[in-house]
C-alpha cells in the first residue's frame, strides 16, 4: 500500500485571487495550521513571476500555471516534509491545470491540479485525461475544482431531475475505467455540502 507519510492533509481550495497580500497571509495561515501538506489552489490570478509569493518558509516546492490576465491560475504547495522528488512538469498555457509526475518514497505519483471551465466542456476533461501517466505505474492524486457535479442526487440542492452534462460522463468514464475513487465521497457516501452559489438559480452546486 502506498502513503505519502504516515500522517498527510491534502487541501483543496479555491482562492479567487491571491494577489492582495492580506488575503493570501490569512490563507496562507489558514493552510498552515489546518497541518497542510499536499495543497491545490485554483484562481490564484496570480502573473507567472508572482508564484515566488507562494513559497513560505514551510513550503519549498511550488508548481503552478498562469493565464495571460488577472484570471484562472492553478498552484501545488507542498509542505518541506514531504519527500516529493519531481521528474517531469505539464503547465498548461491558459491556467487551467498543472501536472507533476515525480516519486515518494521511490513510489511513482501524478500530482494533477485543474480549474475546469465553468460550462460544459467534454473536450477539455478528455484532453487532460489525456496527458496523465500511465495509471498502472503511478499512484493518482487528482483535485480542483471539476465546475460540475457527478451525482444528481447528491451534487444539486435541488430535486428537479437533472441529466449528467457531458462534463460529468467522461469525468465519470475516466473514473470507472482506471478505478479512480471520488475520496471525500467515499468518505461522505451520502451527505450534501455545497461549496459554490450560481447566482442566476435558485440552486446550490457541489464542489
Amino acid at each position: 500500500d502506498f502513503s505519502i507519510q504516515p500522517h498527510c492533509a491534502l487541501h483543496c481550495l479555491n482562492c479567487r485571487g491571491l494577489n492582495n497580500p492580506i488575503k493570501r497571509s490569512k490563507i496562507f495561515h489558514y493552510l498552515h495550521h489546518a497541518g497542510a501538506h499536499v495543497i491545490f489552489l485554483q484562481e490564484t490570478h496570480l502573473k507567472p513571476s508572482d508564484h515566488v509569493r507562494l513559497k513560505k518558509g514551510w513550503i519549498n516546492q511550488t508548481y503552478h500555471s498562469s493565464f495571460s490576465g488577472k484570471a484562472r491560475g492553478v498552484a501545488i504547495l507542498l509542505h518541506k516534509s514531504v519527500p516529493f522528488v519531481h521528474t517531469s512538469v505539464v503547465s498548461d498555457p491558459n491556467g487551467r491545470f498543472v501536472i507533476v509526475t515525480g516519486q515518494i518514497h521511490n513510489t511513482s505519483v501524478a500530482l494533477i491540479n485543474i480549474y475546469a471551465p465553468n460550462y460544459d466542456d467534454e473536450g477539455f476533461f478528455k484532453r487532460l485525461f489525456s496527458l496523465i501517466p500511465d495509471l498502472s505505474t503511478h499512484y493518482l492524486i487528482l483535485g480542483g475544482d471539476f465546475n460540475c457535479w457527478l451525482n444528481p442526487h447528491l451534487g444539486r440542492s435541488s430535486s428537479a431531475v437533472c441529466a449528467p452534462s457531458r462534463s460529468a460522463k467522461a469525468i465519470l468514464s475516466f473514473m470507472k475505467e482506471y478505478a479512480v475513487s471520488d475520496a471525500w465521497r467515499f468518505f461522505n457516501p451520502t451527505k450534501r455540502e455545497y461549496s459554490f452559489f450560481f447566482s442566476s438559480s435558485p440552486y446550490l452546486h457541489s464542489h
